[in-house]
């Protein structure tokens, strides 16, 4: 995603073609696009090659942010420039949050309506999904990447990196242990207790949102923080080696996910630990690439990653109630959501031109 301020002074092309490439692998996700009949092949690239995006988004907002961000000292110095920084990001995602908030309200409403569904419970949901979670599904990346800015920003700025980075691994450790390994190894103590943790939480709808949010939050802070990490390693690892590191982590990641599924009855997780090595080494190989071209084109590819991003759940929300089908999991339906949000995403970047406004959806 944009965190607000484009880079101009490096070729970060190959970032900005993976941001366009990413978008349609989480339409690939919110659609249930099953690309193989063969149970191994589908989990390499549903929970591995597609699960990429959203942690590469993360690290990639971390990036640009961290990137131009002083340091003194081993935290963030307190100065006009910082301040400035961080204030025009937040307020950058925040009204890109706010403003699909709304449009995606206004269609939520009218289904409510339509349906007789208009009740102050529906209504205190969505507000409370919305500090929380996410308005709509796709929208906890947005609310999570705000929250993980303030935090990270607050840690850094008081703490040093080398406390920060402790904190932040454990953090990770805590996430992959609670999210994922605790059923993998079925840990039966821990699971046990969690168990008891959700019961305890499923009291109320609020708690559960809650609880849920902290998941979201939690992926956030470690992706973003290794955008920070990135910045500080960059130059030190080879664009030889990054490919390398690249690769190996991918091929992990591709023998963690099928031996989960082999050995836990076809089971699959949305994040497992060889995932975030794959995309930190790639994002930082990808800052290496120069690729040549027409630089409005890549400018598109970074902008239109965004919206599509943004747009596509909204679509996919249209035709569900107007067909009263499930369009997920339709065989046509993630190269249909891909042709509408890119054609949508054309056109919005080219009016934005004109309106300048539009800039505000991507």
């Amino acid at each position: 995603m944009n965190s607000g301020i484009v880079e101009k002074r490096e070729n970060f092309n190959a970032v900005d073609l993976a941001k366009f490439i990413m978008a349609f692998c989480v339409i690939a996700i919110h659609t249930c696009m099953e690309f193989f009949s063969n149970g191994i092949a589908n989990t390499i690239v549903s929970t591995v090659i597609v699960r990429l995006a959203v942690p590469f988004f993360f690290v990639a907002s971390g990036f640009f942010f961290f990137r131009d961000i002083i340091f003194e000292n081993g935290k963030i110095k307190k100065c006009p420039e910082n301040r400035s920084r961080f204030l025009k990001t937040l307020k950058r995602l925040t009204l890109l949050y706010v403003l699909w908030a709304i449009i995606y309200f206004v269609w939520q409403f009218y289904t409510w309506y339509d349906m007789d569904y208009l009740h102050f419970a529906n209504l205190r949901s969505y507000v409370l999904n919305f500090f929380t979670a996410g308005f709509d599904g796709v929208f906890w990346y947005v609310v999570s990447s705000i929250y993980a800015m303030i935090i990270l920003w607050f840690l850094l700025r008081h703490l040093k990196v080398g406390v920060v980075a402790g904190i932040v691994t454990v953090l990770c450790a805590v996430f992959f242990l609670v999210y994922t390994y605790a059923d993998v190894l079925r840990i039966t103590a821990l699971n046990n207790v969690f168990s008891k943790v959700f019961e305890f939480v499923s009291r109320s709808d609020a708690l559960v949102i809650v609880y849920s949010s902290l998941y979201f939050v939690m992926i956030a802070v470690v992706s973003i923080f290794l955008g920070f990490v990135a910045v500080r390693l960059r130059e030190k690892i080879s664009t030889g080696l990054s490919g390398i590191l690249t690769i190996a982590s991918l091929c992990f990641s591709v023998l963690e996910n099928v031996l989960i599924y082999t050995f836990r009855d076809g089971k699959m997780f949305s994040y497992t630990f060889f995932l975030l090595p794959t995309v930190f080494f790639g994002f930082i190989f990808l800052t290496k690439v120069r690729l040549n071209g027409n630089q409005k084109t890549f400018d598109f590819f970074r902008k239109a990653s965004t919206f599509i991003y943004c747009f596509h759940h909204f679509f996919v929300n249209v035709v569900n109630y107007c067909t009263g089908y499930t369009f997920e999991g339709m065989g046509a339906s993630f190269f249909i959501t891909c042709a509408v949000s890119a054609t949508a995403a054309l056109i919005i970047v080219l009016l934005s031109n004109k309106v300048k406004f539009l800039k505000n959806l991507y």
